[in-house]
């Protein structure tokens, strides 16, 4: 196939790299494709890349360029991968709902891990040595609690999570601050199902509340989070909209 992004815009490059990549696996097809598009560098492995390069009279190739020597000559994107630290589960949860909600984008290329608890987040950041090439940018997410407790001497950025105590008690409240039938239909559950979910959680701590809740409902924790936040955005979106400019800026992202 010679020079198809001639015919075709970047994100349509992209979706016929990965339409041939997956034809050609699962017919056992050999695909030779030459092309001067970055777009379309950027979606096959380095080991099966020849760059090819006038050399007076003659032409050479180069195979399994450097990924530096692509950015020179094609355009060729080095995509970032951004990582994040939080505390627990509630939290990534939390982080995944916002970032997938309010900016696809980068949600698409965050990963989020749970260290277990503040301390070992603090000590990740300490410890990880930053990364010269700016390939991997980590960021520790705190609790919205631990605002002023964050130590000075991180290596990497930090930020904490919009409201002033952690995910478990937020929504906690923003259960119990919003009528059933709001909360039933966000959850996609009936009244009676959500009523009958919460009843015998009174006295339970928040960690543990959010937990059976859940379970009680049969749905996972992400996805409790992931229902109910467009809920939350609605009567704190600034928050919100304040935590993913600080998460982009942590990012290099602007």
């Amino acid at each position: 196939m010679e020079e198809p992004e001639s015919f075709a815009a970047p994100r349509s490059q992209r979706a016929l790299i990965d339409f041939l990549a997956s034809i050609a696996n699962d017919k056992g097809h050999f695909c030779i494709i030459s092309s001067h598009s970055g777009v379309i560098a950027e979606r096959i492995p380095n080991e099966a890349i020849q760059l090819c390069a006038r050399n007076g009279q003659q032409v050479t190739f180069t195979p399994n360029p450097a990924p530096n020597l692509l950015v020179d000559r094609i355009a060729f994107y080095l995509r970032r991968r951004f990582a994040s630290l939080v505390e627990d589960q509630a939290a990534k949860s939390f982080c995944r709902a916002l970032t997938e909600y309010l900016d696809p984008r980068v949600a698409a290329d965050l990963d989020i891990f749970v260290a277990g608890s503040n301390g070992e987040i603090s000590t990740a950041l300490k410890t990880i040595q930053p990364d010269s090439g700016e390939r991997l940018l980590l960021v520790g997410v705190y609790d919205g609690d631990q605002k002023n407790s964050i130590p000075g001497d991180l290596k990497w950025p930090a930020i904490c999570l919009p409201g002033g105590t952690n995910p478990d008690q937020i929504f906690r409240e923003l259960v119990q601050r919003n009528a059933t039938t709001q909360i039933a239909h966000a959850l996609g559950f009936t009244d009676a199902q959500i009523v009958n979910a919460l009843s015998g959680l009174e006295g339970t701590d928040n960690h543990d509340w959010t937990n059976r809740l859940c379970q009680s409902l049969d749905i996972s924790i992400a996805q409790f989070f992931r229902k109910l936040v467009p809920l939350w955005i609605s009567t704190n979106e600034e928050l919100a909209q304040e935590f993913q400019r600080e998460l982009r800026r942590s990012l290099k992202l602007g």
